[in-house]
Protein backbone atom coordinates (compact mmCIF):
# COMPACT_ATOMS: atom_id res chain seq x y z
CA UNK A 1 0.00 0.00 0.00
CA UNK A 2 1.35 3.32 -0.77
CA UNK A 3 2.02 6.00 1.52
CA UNK A 4 -0.31 9.06 1.30
CA UNK A 5 1.64 12.38 1.68
CA UNK A 6 -1.16 14.65 1.11
CA UNK A 7 -4.62 14.38 2.22
CA UNK A 8 -7.27 16.93 1.82
CA UNK A 9 -10.67 15.95 4.10
CA UNK A 10 -14.57 18.61 3.27
CA UNK A 11 -11.74 21.62 2.44
CA UNK A 12 -14.47 24.51 2.28
CA UNK A 13 -12.87 28.05 1.16
CA UNK A 14 -14.87 31.41 0.61
CA UNK A 15 -15.35 35.02 1.28
CA UNK A 16 -17.29 37.60 1.49
CA UNK A 17 -18.33 40.34 -1.08
CA UNK A 18 -17.75 43.76 -0.85
CA UNK A 19 -22.16 43.65 -0.67
CA UNK A 20 -21.57 41.17 2.01
CA UNK A 21 -22.48 38.21 -0.30
CA UNK A 22 -20.68 34.87 0.43
CA UNK A 23 -19.02 33.29 -2.54
CA UNK A 24 -17.61 29.82 -2.46
CA UNK A 25 -14.59 28.83 -3.95
CA UNK A 26 -14.30 25.38 -3.40
CA UNK A 27 -16.73 23.29 -1.45
CA UNK A 28 -16.42 20.04 0.80
CA UNK A 29 -13.39 18.90 -1.53
CA UNK A 30 -11.58 15.77 -0.78
CA UNK A 31 -8.83 14.00 -1.94
CA UNK A 32 -5.80 12.21 -0.94
CA UNK A 33 -2.19 11.82 -2.95
CA UNK A 34 0.64 9.19 -2.50
CA UNK A 35 3.49 8.84 -2.73
CA UNK A 36 5.16 8.73 -6.46
CA UNK A 37 1.42 10.10 -7.69
CA UNK A 38 1.62 12.79 -10.48
CA UNK A 39 -1.05 15.01 -9.79
CA UNK A 40 -3.13 17.34 -12.39
CA UNK A 41 -5.43 19.87 -11.01
CA UNK A 42 -7.43 20.98 -14.58
CA UNK A 43 -10.42 23.28 -15.08
CA UNK A 44 -11.99 26.50 -16.10
CA UNK A 45 -10.59 30.03 -15.60
CA UNK A 46 -11.78 30.59 -11.97
CA UNK A 47 -12.60 27.57 -11.05
CA UNK A 48 -10.21 27.17 -7.68
CA UNK A 49 -7.14 25.59 -9.05
CA UNK A 50 -4.54 27.65 -7.47
CA UNK A 51 -7.04 28.03 -4.35
CA UNK A 52 -6.77 24.61 -4.06
CA UNK A 53 -3.12 24.59 -4.50
CA UNK A 54 -2.48 27.44 -2.21
CA UNK A 55 -4.70 25.55 0.38
CA UNK A 56 -2.83 22.33 -0.19
CA UNK A 57 0.29 24.29 0.61
CA UNK A 58 -0.61 25.90 3.59
CA UNK A 59 -1.16 29.26 2.37
CA UNK A 60 -4.81 29.22 3.23
CA UNK A 61 -6.60 28.34 6.06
Amino acid sequence: MSEIIESVKNLSIGFNSQKGKQISILRNVSTNIKKGETVGIVGESGSGKSTLALAMMGYIK
